[in-house]
């Protein structure tokens, strides 16, 4: 007997009882759409349309004919399909005053159809961690946030949602060059992420940042049961852990905290 086919796509998902929300752009191939069509189809999930706010099209009639015809393309309709504002890569505060009256203006554009779902996200955290002084805690803005603030205060009605890129740049490094960088750790706090960064990579340079990063005046003891990322942060620095971890762990850590002071920030503030 010969072996049975193997799944593809997004077949091999639903082994895993996972369900699919296809992101997609107005400027995807036509064979990126028919990809897209075959698993929102498959999974039922709808999809997500991301606009690229730094690469509009001349006018809001032809936004509205290149969203028209992505989403034909793709088999959906507005209500199914939630619509992600992409501000990219925000690096200081002079882009985000460039690109918050574009934001408001597709906003208002947006507002015109019954998306299930309107966000806007971007990414602030930046490509490089090399600038930072070593084993000294240092503030890095949150310029995502300050874009989202901007526009929900100006929009009127309901704000967009909020979305970020977390700890990770939006277009993060080959995982060699992560494997090969000095240890860090990164830690949300209000408008900040708090980035201590070592000399080396070597686990005891872990277990250091750990202790740091406990002992500084942004870490609370509120947070105890604020993420599992946090867990595994606090076991390190008491040394109960079996081992420090390597990047992929100190990413995990990171981004866990990151969302769970989010959604925190949101539930009790309102804001992210």
């Amino acid at each position: 007997m010969g072996a049975a086919p193997q799944p593809t796509g997004s077949e091999a998902f639903e082994q895993w009882l996972l369900t699919l929300i296809p992101a997609f752009r107005t400027t995807d191939p036509p064979g990126s759409f028919d990809e897209i069509r075959q698993t929102q189809l498959a999974h039922g999930a709808g999809g997500c349309l991301r606009v690229d706010l730094r690469h509009l099209p001349p006018t809001p009639r032809d936004l509205t004919q290149d969203v028209l015809g992505a989403l034909g393309a793709v088999a959906l309709q507005p209500e199914s399909t939630d619509l992600l504002l992409d501000a990219g890569h925000l690096p200081d505060t002079r882009t985000v005053t460039v690109l918050a009256p574009r934001a408001l203006e597709v906003l208002a554009w947006a507002r015109a159809l019954p998306w299930r779902h309107i966000t806007l996200g971007g990414g602030a955290f930046p490509p490089t961690l090399r600038r930072i002084t070593p084993n000294v805690l240092t503030a890095l803005r949150r310029y995502d946030l300050d874009l989202w603030e901007h526009v929900a205060r100006r929009a009127g009605g309901r704000p967009p949602d909020f979305g970020d890129h977390g700890v990770t740049h939006s277009d993060p490094p080959a995982p060699a060059r992560v494997r090969a960088a000095p240890a860090n750790l990164c830690y949300t706090s209000g408008r900040h992420w708090h980035v201590l960064r070592a000399v080396g990579a070597a686990g005891v340079d872990t277990l250091r940042l750990c202790r740091r990063l406990t002992q500084a005046d942004i870490w609370s003891d509120s947070d105890r049961d604020l993420s599992w990322g946090d867990g595994e942060i606090r076991l390190r620095a008491f040394g109960l852990a079996a081992g420090p971890g390597g990047p992929s762990q100190r990413r995990a850590w990171e981004t866990s905290h990151h969302l769970a002071a989010v959604i925190r920030s949101i539930v009790e503030r309102g804001r992210p």
